[in-house]
């Protein structure tokens, strides 16, 4: 997996962050490992920041990264991200440390090797310390997610085990040309199936969800949950 990325084909890495001042450190700093120990050549790191009111912002520019600020909401972080994406393919990740760096390198190589359009990092496959029956969130995480999946499962016949994780690389090119709308955390279920509706391929590597290092969520699943199936009925 040596010089897996070269200089001709730049990778873009977006940390999606809002009031993450207690994590964003740790989490660039571990990118930047994980881009050295796998000898990941020519890539960007920038952090896509919802108006923070913390120091997320100042600690990320100390760290030497470009921050672009984006209305609150998942989906215009993502389409700020896109935009803003100079490289081939372009990493999505959080800034709260649930996702793992080491998995960069991964994604490249299956998007790579397999001539996806798009592959994610499946919890459901790779575990989940997160999401799950041990409490009342995690668990309409896991009851949402498997609905949804299965939903564009039975619509366009793919074999997807996780269609709302937000850790995933895109090619550039191909995620452009989708219609994207959503504002908030359905922007990652709604680029599925707009992806699947316009004949784009999508793998999916195992990829555990740890804890986020520190601080609390601000994502009240019970809002959220709603607005996840007005998305899917929308779209599939």
């Amino acid at each position: 997996m040596d010089h897996i990325c070269s200089r001709e084909k730049k990778v873009s890495v977006a940390v999606m962050a809002r009031d993450e001042e207690g994590n964003v450190a740790l989490v660039l700093s571990g990118i930047r490992r994980a881009i050295r120990r796998h000898g990941i050549d020519g890539c960007e790191v920038f952090l896509v920041d919802g108006y923070s009111v913390d120091d997320t912002v100042r600690i990320a520019l100390r760290s030497g990264v470009r921050v672009l600020r984006a209305r609150e909401g998942k989906g215009n972080g993502v389409r700020k991200a896109l935009a803003a994406a100079s490289g081939e393919y372009l990493v999505l990740m959080d800034a709260d440390g649930s996702h793992d760096p080491n998995d960069i390198p991964r994604l490249l190589e299956a998007i790579r090797e397999k001539r996806a359009d798009m592959v994610i990092a499946s919890r459901i496959t790779g575990g989940s310390e997160e999401m799950g029956p041990g409490s009342v969130d995690g668990l309409l995480r896991l009851a949402g997610n498997k609905l949804s999946s299965l939903a564009v499962n039975a619509r366009w016949g793919t074999r997807l085990t996780d269609v709302q994780n937000g850790y995933r690389i895109l090619k550039v090119s191909s995620a452009k040309e989708l219609p994207l709308q959503e504002h908030g955390f359905a922007i990652e279920q709604e680029m599925v199936m707009k992806m699947l509706r316009a004949g784009k391929k999508i793998s999916e590597i195992p990829g555990r969800e740890k804890k986020r290092l520190c601080g609390r969520s601000k994502i009240s699943k019970r809002k959220e949950l709603p607005k996840y199936l007005r998305s899917l009925v929308r779209n599939i």
